[in-house]
């Protein structure tokens, strides 16, 4: 396999890597059904965001911004 500053990688690690990545990517698209308004389709890692994604019913969800930041929107009433 190719080296990368002395680790090998083979295939095994390249799919290991590739399913971490993607399996906690989001789509940045309008018909992602945690997206609201977005266009294109480019993944984005959004570490802070994904550590809010902990329930099957969700309470908030993201939302691309012109800028092509996000924001993450409640759904419900949050209390301090």
């Amino acid at each position: 396999g190719t080296t990368f500053e002395g680790v090998a990688v083979d295939m095994n690690s390249h799919a290991w890597g590739m399913a971490a990545v993607l399996s906690r990517a989001f789509r940045l698209s309008g018909g992602d059904d945690k997206v609201e308004g977005g266009s294109g389709s480019s993944a984005s890692l959004l570490p802070l965001i994904d550590m809010c994604n902990h329930s099957y019913i969700p309470n908030c969800k993201v939302v691309p911004q012109p800028d092509k930041s996000v924001r993450l929107k409640t759904l419900v009433d949050v209390k301090e």
